[in-house]
């Protein structure tokens, strides 16, 4: 089975990684869906891209490309019956809720699959990731190795 993995990766963390790694041994194939539609994104759509690609070239059925709009469309797009969704927190789940229900509205042969994040990433997210290097520090040890690498070019 195709799924897909969506999310603005902005940028991409351990977090996701895990959860793109844990997801390939379930699905045959996985497309990471890079969204476009963020406007006041930290990095360039091209860049979050790109360090997607770098990140997961380790997971032979996992593909990498950008999208613009509604995840439940780019899934059909590409022929997946999946979304894959990753959860950290009780709220996430709330919203995760939220969103299973209308993209099968929209699309009823689609799934969602919710995986947990890994304990010792609970913590990892996008927004503190910018945080942390908006004050100077570095989160090298939250990132991917090609994520950490272009970070660390951007620490004031």
């Amino acid at each position: 089975m195709h799924a897909v993995f969506p999310g603005t990766f902005d940028p991409p963390t351990q977090g996701h990684v895990s959860i793109v790694e844990r997801a390939s041994r379930i699905f045959a194939q996985i497309t990471v869906g890079i969204s476009t539609s963020r406007r006041n994104a930290w990095l360039d759509s091209g860049v979050r891209l790109r360090l997607m690609v770098a990140s997961c070239q380790h997971l032979g059925n996992v593909k990498c490309e950008m999208f613009d709009g509604l995840t439940a469309d780019f899934a059909y797009k590409v022929g997946a019956k999946a979304i894959i969704r990753g959860l950290r927190t009780v709220n996430d789940y709330e919203y995760e809720k939220t969103m299973m229900a209308m993209n099968r509205q929209l699309r009823p042969d689609l799934t969602t699959v919710l995986l947990m994040t890994e304990p010792h990433l609970y913590h990892v997210s996008s927004s503190l990731i910018k945080e942390i290097v908006r004050v100077g520090s570095d989160p090298k040890d939250m990132l991917p190795a090609p994520v950490a690498k272009h970070v660390s070019g951007l620490i004031e």
